[in-house]
């Protein structure tokens, strides 16, 4: 009987499209960590990210083009930073995304809504 490889954990880490954002929420040892535990992590290139795209290349992860998280599979998880572009309006992929939600703002409330709770994860409330 043959070996059965069990089907790859995907992390895709998207270029933010805020020009003024330069964060990252993975730095690349910790990649690194991830791709030895059986993890494939694809980063998307990004000027203006604080840490070279080189340096993810190095531990071993993909470069693909920023924006390109739209296309993939509907089990990759894609993590970022800030809010997603308005476009495409739909997604079929879970993405974990950090960002600030004040309660009394429209963006909270469509973040934190019921219906996205499954994609965004918890949404704490306080008061502003």
């Amino acid at each position: 009987m043959a070996d059965i490889e069990p089907a790859r954990l995907r992390l895709w880490l998207r270029h933010e499209a805020r020009t003024t954002e330069c964060r990252a929420p993975l730095v690349p040892a910790d990649a690194w960590r991830l791709i030895e535990h059986g993890w494939d992590l694809a980063v998307e290139a990004s000027p203006q990210r604080v840490l070279p795209d080189d340096d993810y290349a190095a531990v071993g992860c993909s470069i693909r083009l920023a924006g390109s998280c739209v296309d993939r599979a509907a089990d990759t998880l894609v993590l970022g930073l800030e809010e997603l572009p308005q476009q495409p309006s739909a997604l079929r992929h879970r993405h974990v995304c950090f960002g600030h939600a004040y309660t009394r703002s429209n963006p909270a409330r469509s973040a934190c809504s019921s219906d996205s709770r499954k994609a965004v994860g918890r949404c704490p409330t306080w008061s502003t």
